[in-house]
């Protein structure tokens, strides 16, 4: 058992309610938004605890689609590694997404529909301006031009996918104390926000479902750093949620910026969780998270939206 948990250290509690959702059919599939195993923490171990995190994950890989998008940890073993490939390729050869279908041609980003929403999965690790330089040595295509076709396209099918949401590892907007100051983000926060958000405007992105930092945020519409209201009816600017508490080697942060931004609107740190996503119909869905530990529900939201597009 030791053997088997590098993978998915301090996820113990949180994968089985996963799989337990899962097989009790409440759920239809899963997004794990980048740091998938962790297998880069495990030095000269790489290979092998990508094949535990597969096999730990049998129960729920087996029953449900599986998508994801690529992090931080999934660019090569390890900082100083010299005997693995880098740049993405065990994120590429173990996991195929939907880009040939959708006109990426990369599984680092990519889109599909399914039911009422289009989804698009970003890569916030290569290929926009401002991109991490170790992770953006590799290129997988124009994510950009791509971005803003698909964006386009799916502007003009919101009859059949009215909502929009997009996913991707990074965050634009966090309240943890080393990701903002003064209501503003910093770091490659920063970057991914000025290389995204104007096309999230433009286009009416829904929701922005990101992990990366080690803890849970609700975000009110906010755009350009300003919120737009502090409620979720008729929203005239993007949601942001960040869930990235669900586990992994280098534990939690629950330090958050003091005071903090106005853009926050609930904010947990002190245990790892989950998250889970129900669209009801072409107007309502909901948002929520629990604690792993118990699966307490901490959090919840109904996003009201009854224009799509919202920004026209």
């Amino acid at each position: 058992y030791q053997r088997r948990v590098r993978g998915i250290n301090n996820s113990e509690t949180t994968i089985p309610r996963v799989i337990n959702r899962v097989q009790s059919r409440e759920w239809d599939w899963i997004f794990h938004y980048g740091d998938i195993s962790y297998a880069d923490d495990h030095l000269f171990k790489y290979q092998e605890v990508w094949n535990e995190w597969f096999q730990f994950m049998q129960p729920a890989l087996g029953y449900v689609p599986y998508m994801v998008t690529p992090g931080n940890h999934e660019y090569t073993a390890y900082e100083l590694d010299v005997f693995h490939e880098r740049g993405f390729k065990a994120y590429n050869n173990r996991f195929r997404m939907p880009g040939a279908e959708s006109g990426s041609n990369t599984s680092m980003f990519y889109s599909f529909n399914y039911a009422n929403v289009h989804f698009v999965a970003i890569s916030t690790e290569t290929d926009f301006p401002g991109a991490p330089p170790r992770e953006a040595t590799v290129s997988f295509g124009d994510q950009m031009k791509w971005l803003e076709e698909d964006l386009a396209k799916a502007n003009q099918q919101r009859d059949k996918y009215p909502w929009v949401i997009v996913c991707g590892h990074r965050p634009m907007y966090s309240s943890s104390a080393a990701h903002v100051e003064d209501d503003t983000p910093e770091g490659f926060d920063l970057a991914v926000q000025q290389a995204f958000e104007p096309l999230f405007y433009k286009y009416s992105v829904d929701l922005f479902v990101v992990g990366h930092v080690h803890n849970y945020e609700r975000m009110y519409p906010v755009y350009n750093d300003t919120v737009t209201s502090f409620d979720y009816n008729n929203p005239k600017a993007t949601i942001h949620l960040l869930s990235g508490a669900a586990g992994n080697i280098e534990g939690l942060d629950n330090t958050w910026a003091d005071p903090l931004p106005k853009w926050s609107a609930f904010n947990y740190g002190a245990g790892y969780g989950y998250s889970s996503l129900t669209v009801y119909n072409n107007t309502h869905l909901e948002w929520k998270f629990y604690e792993s530990q118990d699966d307490k529900l901490l959090d919840s939201v109904v996003i009201v939206q009854q224009k799509h597009p919202w920004n026209v």
